[in-house]
């Protein structure tokens, strides 16, 4: 610290000195280390490494530690969930001991974020025991989000088993679109099948359209088009001309004026 204060540019010096200072701690130290520090030595690379080491040693008692001190820092946090992702088992017996604090809902929400693509049937799992509200649902739409691009059927096959109708609903409008990213078709008619809230349905589609016109036009043209007159379908129709005639003119030109009469093939 007085380092970074009077010679602000000896970067290495600096990352010398912490490799020299991490090396004095030991398994034994640790905890009486990390206990001596102050709030904003607790902030610095020296604070992180000490507590990263003290971790490896007795994970159980440095969360606990961290979740009784109350500048414990977001950061802090997550470094103990990025430790306890890599233990699911050990994991689950840890929170089973700890007491539902507002600690305990970050904790939850970091480690849920950091099992995401690593194993998010973990991540849903810890997801769920949080407390319901504007957080939890925010972090299953991610975790969904995740998941449907490594897995879709599987991400699939759980969100249709969520029992309240409108938290399944906004699962589902997450996950398509980032399911629109590999396969737009099937995104789309999962859209459409499962999801009944006009709002929802038109943010949706008009999403999964900016991807799939910039996939396979035509096949995106010949959606929109399908679609019921009014304010979604103009919206559409706009999407899908922009870009296409932007990439192929003739046949976004051919495919405007055809629209009139109903659905069309827009390669013809």
């Amino acid at each position: 610290m007085e380092s970074e204060a009077n010679d602000p540019d000896d970067e290495e010096g600096r990352n010398q000195l912490l490799r020299e200072m991490l090396a004095m701690v030991t398994d034994e130290n640790v905890a009486d280390i990390i206990k001596s520090l102050s709030a904003e030595e607790m902030n610095t690379p020296f604070g992180s490494g000490a507590l990263h080491h003290w971790m490896q040693v007795d994970p159980i008692t440095a969360s606990n530690w961290l979740a009784s001190r109350p500048g414990t820092t977001e950061d802090q946090t997550l470094a103990v969930a990025e430790v306890w992702a890599g233990d699911p088992d050990g994991l689950k017996q840890y929170l089973d001991q700890l007491p539902d604090t507002a600690w305990k809902q970050s904790f939850l929400q970091d480690a849920s974020s950091e099992m995401t693509f690593t194993n998010p049937v973990a991540a849903v799992n810890l997801a769920q025991q949080m407390k319901p509200g504007d957080a939890q649902t925010n972090l299953l739409r991610a975790v969904v989000c995740g998941w449907v691009s490594t897995d879709p059927n599987a991400a699939m096959n759980w969100v249709a088993n969520v029992q309240d109708p409108s938290l399944r609903e906004q699962l589902i409008a997450s996950a398509v679109q980032s399911y629109a990213l590999t396969d737009p078709a099937q995104a789309a008619a999962w859209l459409v099948s499962e999801v009944k809230s006009d709002g929802i349905v038109k943010d949706s589609v008009l999403n999964i359209l900016n991807t799939w016109v910039t996939i396979d036009p035509a096949a995106a043209a010949n959606w929109a088009a399908q679609f019921p007159e009014g304010d979604t379908k103009a919206a559409a129709v706009k999407i899908v001309s922009t870009y296409w005639q932007q990439t192929d003119p003739d046949a976004a030109s051919a495919w405007i004026l055809n629209l009139a009469g109903g659905p069309v093939n827009p390669s013809h």
